[in-house]
């Protein structure tokens, strides 16, 4: 059986980056407010709903095989840049949902 050069090339793992730092997001959105009330700040919240799906995202994208061919830096450089690049991404795709979850709900309770 012969591997061709396609499957020789890793694909980028962004797909798999952007669904977990988008079920990050919404774990940590849910635990920071529960924190936020034990610890009246709202310094949690921004702090949890930040740094853990950056983080999460940046390991995903390290430990995959996509651009180990690249010096350390330059390649920890494009990584980071990556991750706030799809933590940016996620931040809108989850603000479209909920405002279109608000529209939805609103437009039951008109009609309903």
């Amino acid at each position: 059986m012969n591997v061709s050069r396609q499957d020789q090339v890793s694909q980028p793992p962004i797909g798999i980056a952007g669904f977990v730092c988008l079920l990050c997001f919404v774990v940590t959105c849910w635990i920071s407010r529960l924190l936020e009330n034990l610890y009246n700040g709202s310094w949690v919240y921004g702090l949890l709903s930040i740094s853990f799906p950056l983080s999460v995202t940046f390991i995903i994208l390290y430990r995959s095989s996509w651009h180990r061919e690249l010096p350390t830096v330059t390649r920890i450089l494009s990584m980071v840049l990556s991750a706030f690049i799809i933590f940016g991404v996620v931040l809108l795709v989850s603000g479209l949902l909920v405002a279109a979850f608000c529209v939805f709900v609103s437009g039951s309770m008109v009609s309903g």
